[in-house]
């Protein structure tokens, strides 16, 4: 785990890798692609009027009614001219920053930089607010002060043109002033000039970093408030991942048990299923703690697919808890009048949702324009059905009357949009207030209590499946581990060794009876002759000498006897003893095997029982169509491919079902919107619209609760809003930490670390998918400027500064689910892909990901034929030599 002092060493130096990109001379500018040339002051010294047409012969009109153009324009002055100042070789940053210790030897950077830019009209007039000067031209002069300085400067060069500058000069003749101006400030700068072709006014591109402002936010919030972005800079403890791809299979009977798959499926056809690591990714998205994850897999394997079903179950989730109101109209609570400026005091209503209905908002952010626009028009599109059951309308009209889409036309509701850039902004409130007039002029939104109840009765029921799927689960658990413990045949073998003991004990029992009663018949027998001894013994007092000693002899025998007695009485007593202790151990021995026998009639019963229960749940399972079941045979007998291909636990009509719910969510939710809009003359989303959100700058200060309330309600309308990095600062710009309930990032290969700190630090949850083996993130600063910069900061995390790193590469230590591959600990890896056939798949999966994927389309194309035909792309990848070829082809 980084200190608090790393991590802000790491934001300052994402920051400045950021920063030093904008001094780079673009090639291009503006949509109109308008090349980047030297100035040639000799070719212009006497152009005072006519500018552009004077300086741009035959060019003004092909500029002015360009295709490629959003807006067309009539007038030169709808034109303007960037001009670039005070031109430098990047080799003078790089020396700036260059730490003492550092000896490596490297290639120059001779990239052409710029010191600042001015853009003009055909008056010759500087074009107010389009004046800009990089952040390097400062750091050329101070590398600790950056941001405070720009504006300054920007706004000196906009004054020093107009006020300082003798007007009896002519045009070339200021620009050179102001590039001496600009020399004698910072020293890199050299006399030359370059300039643009005229571009539209509203379409000069923002040249200064999208993401400076927001890492200023972070670094002043401290880092008690750097919420998620702390874990993006920390990653996860590689102690505690869990590898999806280890020997330890046990992890998936938590992460696929039936009870964690989600309540509601995106709408499309019963048979679409998700791969195995497909529903890997979606149940852990919906029922996992951790706020960061990530998904990798490359294209074909379904990235967007998973993502809808997460969608749909949050929508499931959300409308579960509306519908526990008996009036929708409890959806929205009225909060207190506020006001933001005490001297001129406009007060306005804090309408935020119920605490229940809060969490469930969804943001869609890429660095890539072309996938934040397509999710956000693809959601909408009208779902891939073999039923018009389920067909829905969720203000169907509003979203086609808003997006220029005729109602016949494949669309189902305004469950999402682009945000982000202004245009797309303009476009989103205007669709909200198209729902809102939609809602207000609707007739028959519905009965409410008959539209809850209905959902509700559905939703219950695919959570009575999930439950008996679940109870099924546990019993195949059951009877698996049973096998493993205290098993009839491991009874059987406990019952045999106490039997064996019992037949020792008992025959040791009769050995020592019989030697016992062998040594009493030996002690009756000394006994009598001893009697008879002490009968033939001579006695009295007159008896002879002889006698004497004869008497003597049998006296010392029979005490030769009497001691042979006490050794027997000895052994006997030991024998009866033993026989006694063997006794003993027989009736323990026996009351084992009783107890024994009696454990092995219960685990009989209780085999019997878990046994016959598991045969029902697998047999239930058969009796589903291509249908698995998470057992020990699965893991033991299927092959990679199989297990990735795999249906786990539920069939057709149990994903249909799933649909259904979401599209009686849906419905729920219309309904909900419908009852509040109708109820109020004042309704709160237009309070909103109209009132809260376009003062939400002013507001913010002393009020941020209201902007994430107002933030809640908006996509109470539109669940799923879509925003490009780029964008996301100005976009969100009003609101601070937490203030996004779901953030997902598509793409996020593409995407370079510093884009994402924003978005991370709004966000309260985080879900990266994306592909670092594809398209890499474009990053402008050289390889040994960046290790400079780490060095600089005293980085320890090299990953923050590498070239090749991305938001998904940060996101993916930053996971705890995931894999170790060749190349180091990837999120959940997704490995089936259906777009490609053979033989492109198997020759991609061959070059780039090592014959990993497994194939998921299977369907046969007939023969097939390679031809070489060579040619260059024009556009979109397009190769007219191929077309012309495959013509010749087919008329042969």
């Amino acid at each position: 785990m980084a200190s608090d002092e790393q991590r802000v060493r790491i934001i300052k130096a994402l920051k400045l890798i950021d920063q030093i990109g904008e001094s780079l001379l673009p090639d291009k500018i503006g949509i109109d692609s308008n090349k980047i040339s030297q100035l040639d002051f000799d070719s212009i010294k006497t152009v005072n009027s006519s500018f552009f047409e004077t300086l741009f012969p035959n060019k003004i009109d092909k500029i002015l009614t360009s295709n490629q153009t959003k807006h067309r324009h009539e007038k030169t002055e709808d034109l303007i001219f960037p001009v670039f100042f005070g031109i430098y070789k990047g080799q003078e940053l790089r020396d700036l920053i260059k730490s003492d210790d550092s000896a490596d030897v490297v290639e120059p950077d001779l990239s052409k930089n710029f010191s600042a830019m001015l853009a003009f009209n055909e008056k010759f007039e500087v074009v107010q607010g389009t004046t800009f000067v990089p952040a390097n031209t400062v750091l050329l002069n101070n590398i600790n002060d950056v941001s405070e300085k720009i504006k300054d400067f920007e706004q000196k060069l906009e004054t020093v043109y107009q006020d300082f500058i003798d007007d009896n000069l002519s045009f070339t003749e200021k620009l050179k002033e102001i590039n001496k101006f600009i020399r004698s400030h910072f020293a890199a700068a050299s006399e030359e000039i370059d300039y643009a072709m005229p571009i539209h006014k509203d379409n000069l591109t923002n040249l200064h970093s999208f993401f400076a402002n927001d890492i200023q936010l972070i670094l002043a919030a401290g880092s008690e408030r750097y919420g998620n972005v702390k874990r993006y800079i920390d990653g996860f403890d590689a102690q505690k991942r869990i590898n999806l791809e280890g020997e330890d299979k046990s992890i998936f009977n938590d992460i696929l048990n039936p009870v964690n798959f989600p309540d509601g499926r995106w709408p499309s056809k019963p048979a679409y299923t998700l791969s195995f690591m497909q529903q890997v990714a979606v149940n852990l998205a919906i029922n996992d703690k951790n706020n960061i994850r990530s998904v990798n897999g490359p294209p074909g394997t379904g990235k967007t697919t998973l993502l809808k079903d997460v969608f749909a179950d949050m929508m499931v989730k959300q409308s579960e808890q509306l519908a526990h109101f008996t009036d929708p109209k409890e959806a929205i609570i009225k909060g207190e009048h506020f006001a933001w400026d005490e001297e001129n005091p406009q007060f306005h209503i804090d309408y935020h949702l119920a605490p229940e209905l809060m969490g469930y908002g969804v943001v869609v952010a890429s660095s890539n324009n072309s996938a934040v626009e397509n999710i956000s028009k693809e959601l909408p599109e009208e779902p891939d059905l073999s039923t018009d059951e389920y067909m829905i309308d969720y203000f169907k009209e509003a979203y086609s009357n808003q997006y220029d889409k005729p109602v016949p036309e494949k669309t189902w509701g305004f469950f999402s949009a682009a945000g982000g850039n202004s245009t797309n902004r303009d476009n989103l409130m205007t669709g909200l207030e198209g729902i809102i007039d939609s809602a207000t002029e609707a007739e028959d939104g519905g009965d409410w209590q008959t539209t809850r109840m209905e959902f509700l009765a559905t939703l219950n029921e695919v959570r009575d499946i999930k439950q008996r799927t679940a109870q099924y689960f546990l019993d195949i658990q059951a009877y698996e581990n049973s096998k493993e413990t205290t098993t009839t045949n491991s009874v059987k073998s406990e019952l045999d060794s106490l039997e064996n003991k019992l037949s020792i004990a008992q025959e040791d029992v009769i050995a020592s009876e019989s030697e016992s009663t062998e040594n009493g018949n030996k002690i009756s027998t000394l006994n009598s002759q001893i009697q008879n001894e002490k009968a033939g013994k001579p006695s009295g007092f007159l008896i002879f000498k002889k006698q004497r000693i004869e008497a003597k002899k049998i006296e010392l025998y029979i005490r030769t006897l009497n001691r042979d007695i006490r050794d027997l009485l000895v052994k006997q007593d030991v024998a009866n003893q033993k026989k006694i202790h063997g006794n003993i151990l027989v009736k323990q021995i026996e009351q084992q095997m009783q107890l024994l026998k009696e454990k092995n009639q219960h685990n009989r019963a209780k085999e019997l029982k878990l046994k016959t229960a598991y045969n029902t749940a697998m047999s239930y399972f058969k009796s589903l169509k291509n249908v698995k079941a998470l057992n020990r045979e699965f893991w033991d007998k299927e092959t990679n491919e199989q297990i990735q291909l795999s249906i786990l636990w539920f069939d057709d009509e149990f994903r249909a079902l799933q649909t259904r719910a979401f599209v009686e969510a849906m419905k729920v939710r219309k309904l909900t919107i419908i009852q509040i809009v109708q109820d109020k003359k004042n309704n709160p989303f237009t309070h909103v619209l109209n009132q809260t959100w376009p003062k939400k700058h002013l507001i913010k200060a002393k009020h941020p609760e209201v902007i994430n309330h107002s933030w809640a309600l908006i996509q109470f309308l539109v669940p799923v809003i879509s925003s490009t990095f780029a964008s996301f600062g100005s976009f969100f710009g009003d609101m601070a930490e937490e203030s996004i309930d779901n953030l997902f990032i598509d793409e996020a290969g593409q995407a370079l670390p510093v884009q994402a700190l924003g978005a991370f630090w709004r966000a309260k949850r985080v879900m990266v998918v994306g592909d670092p083996s594809q398209i890499a993130p474009v990053q402008v600063t050289e390889e040994s400027m960046l290790d400079q910069i780490k060095n600089y900061y005293g980085i320890k995390t090299a990953i923050f500064t590498k070239p090749e790193s991305s938001v998904q590469t940060i996101v993916d230590r930053a996971s705890q689910f995931g894999a170790n591959l060749e190349n180091g600990w990837v999120g959940v890896p997704l490995w089936v892909h259906r777009r490609c056939l053979d033989p492109m798949f198997s020759i991609a999966n061959c070059i780039a990901y090592n014959n990993k994927m497994v194939q998921g389309s299977s369907r046969d194309i007939g023969a097939a034929y390679w031809f070489d035909a060579n040619g260059v792309a024009t556009d979109q990848q397009f190769v007219p030599n191929h077309r012309d070829w495959l013509e010749a082809a087919i008329q042969q």
